[in-house]
């Protein structure tokens, strides 16, 4: 069940791979995460986009209790596809600028060193043929103003099956979220469904059922066309440092 639930949680990344900017949805929409202990309410981000940007907010306040990161917290995350580079907003005169290229470093470093720890045997083991299986159906239905067909994906071994509507001409640009999470497709089964959807179209709505029961549903609401450029920019008097710089500039505080 836990890789059926990662496989339709990162479907929302697999955006982008084939489509032309004029494609790309440019507005608003919230992403709404729904389990049968949420109480009845949903748990929601919202996401501002463009065909080059992205802002995400409603992470709730991402504070760090230990560690190198523990005083920094953000609920707000702006991701430049133009600039290759993360900007998370720590407070209202700062922001930690995270580049891709330094993301690439470090997760291939975890990788070796994931390599090194390895006993005989375990690589290979990683390298098996994904157990998640995807299928295309006939049905359709209109989500939020789009036509959307119906894929089910299910896993080997596993009584949990996703249902995924996804629409031709619904696309996100996710940018390097998608070189971030395929890393770990090979791992997740997403390479697999990645196949089906590779024409960048991002689901609209996600439904796992156990045994018949809904057990999660991850659905995008409130969809609004258009987004101000401002919202998507670094605000004015903003400060953008490094992670070195900004443990420095906070050990020199203390």
């Amino acid at each position: 069940m836990k890789r059926i639930l990662i496989t339709v949680t990162l479907i929302f990344a697999l955006a982008s791979t084939s489509a032309t900017a004029q494609d790309y949805f440019n507005g608003s929409f919230n992403i709404n995460f729904w389990t049968p202990d949420s109480d009845n309410t949903d748990n929601a981000i919202t996401l501002l986009v463009s065909e080059n940007r992205l802002r995400v907010t409603g992470l709730g306040d991402v504070t760090p209790s230990n560690g190198m990161m523990q005083g920094l917290s953000t609920d707000d995350i702006l991701i430049r596809i133009d600039h290759q580079d993360f900007v998370i907003m720590v407070s209202e005169s700062e922001a930690l600028q995270i580049k891709q290229v330094e993301i690439e470093a470090m997760m291939n470093m975890m990788k070796s060193m994931s390599g090194a720890s390895q006993q005989p045997g375990q690589a290979q083991s990683k390298q098996k043929q994904s157990d998640v299986t995807i299928r295309e159906t006939n049905e359709t239905r209109r989500i939020n103003g789009f036509n959307t067909r119906k894929l089910v994906v299910t896993e080997a071994d596993s009584n949990v099956e996703a249902h995924v509507w996804v629409s031709d001409d619904f696309r996100v640009n996710w940018g390097m979220l998608t070189k971030v999470w395929s890393s770990v497709s090979d791992d997740s089964g997403v390479a697999s469904f990645s196949e089906i959807v590779s024409g960048g179209q991002t689901p609209l709505l996600v439904e796992a059922f156990e045994e018949g029961d809904l057990v999660m549903k991850v659905e995008l609401t409130n969809l609004t066309r258009g987004v101000e450029a401002s919202l998507l920019n670094v605000p004015t008097g903003v400060e953008l440092m490094s992670f070195q710089d900004m443990m420095l500039k906070r050990m020199r505080q203390h």
